[in-house]
């Protein structure tokens, strides 16, 4: 099983499939519903494959403009309760009252869960909030 380190870029969610030309390719994984990082398994043409492999050709053919996507269910990866606890609090030490408000304006979408956000969302959200004060994320707010 793959690490959270791992998996930045990669998704959640149970799979997508897609078809490129006369193949067929398959990516599952992603978390359970007790948030816990499952592999990721592959197919080509209903064969077993690496996953990485799997996820390298459907980066490419979606790029390229190869692919005809069959289904994808795939979400990005988010920070989840625990951490979206850590900036709410963050933020509330910064005298941010409107989290929401504050991610919205950041991001450029509504958001309406900061557990929702991924790691690079709340990693702007929080950016933004230090600098705010003239500090640099992490550095301890009054």
């Amino acid at each position: 099983m793959q690490d959270e380190s791992t998996q930045a870029g990669h998704y959640e969610g149970s799979s997508t499939g897609v078809r490129m030309g006369s193949c067929s390719l398959t990516l599952s994984g992603g978390r359970d519903a007790q948030s816990k990082l499952l592999p990721e398994t592959g197919t080509i043409d209903g064969q077993e494959a690496d996953a990485a492999e799997v996820l390298k050709l459907l980066e490419w053919a979606k790029v390229e403009g190869h692919v005809k996507e069959v289904n994808d269910d795939r979400r990005p990866l988010t920070i989840g309760k625990a951490a979206a606890r850590q900036l709410h609090l963050e933020l509330g030490r910064l005298q941010f009252r409107e989290h929401y408000a504050l991610a919205s304006e950041v991001l450029g979408v509504e958001v309406t869960s900061l557990a929702a956000l991924t790691a690079e969302d709340a990693a702007l959200v929080r950016d933004y909030a230090y600098g705010q004060w003239g500090l640099v994320a992490g550095e301890v707010a009054a």
